[in-house]
């Protein structure tokens, strides 16, 4: 995992004190907790607010099937990349556990090789399907553009590969 330094400035020891990156990072993963936490909050109340709009007002909310569809992939591609973050993304590691040392360093560089490969494979034909959604000019709900809620799809992509890099590098030392 990406390992960051105590963010505290007042730290007397140098190799502790925060630099600018680690503060950066530490900003990225707050962002993504709390984007996390409010998809979820979305996505839970929003069927919620429906039934008691329909029910009360006899009325719903414009396309909140869609709305709660795409915040599905949000939660899915925003889960992933702190899954990553914490070192607990599901790859190619399940031989690791019977094997130590030099054996076991190699076949995790190599894991984390393959599933970066395929997250920066994944990246690419992600960017491609928002070109094409984006020439599409087709709509969410409330006149939001699809391709703009699937940006989570490349900035996802990217974050887990970035942090699947860093995984496998921390192998190697």
């Amino acid at each position: 995992a990406i390992r960051v330094p105590n963010p505290n400035p007042k730290s007397t020891d140098p190799t502790q004190k925060a630099s600018a990156v680690a503060r950066g990072w530490i900003r990225i993963f707050r962002i993504e907790d709390h984007a996390l936490a409010l998809a979820l909050a979305v996505m839970l109340l929003l069927p919620l607010l429906e039934g008691l709009l329909r029910s009360v007002f006899d009325t719903g909310i414009s396309g909140a099937i869609n709305i709660i569809r795409h915040l599905g992939l949000v939660v899915a591609l925003l889960g992933a990349a702190v899954a990553a973050r914490k070192g607990k993304l599901l790859s190619f590691t399940a031989i690791t556990t019977f094997l130590k040392g030099t054996p076991k360093s190699v076949a995790q560089l190599i894991s984390g090789s393959v599933a970066t490969a395929i997250t920066v494979l994944l990246c690419a034909a992600s960017i491609r399907f928002l070109i094409t959604e984006r020439e599409s000019g087709s709509l969410l709900a409330y006149n939001i553009p699809n391709w703009v809620v699937l940006l989570v799809f490349p900035l996802g992509f990217t974050l887990i590969a970035l942090r699947l890099i860093s995984v496998s590098y921390t192998h190697l030392t």
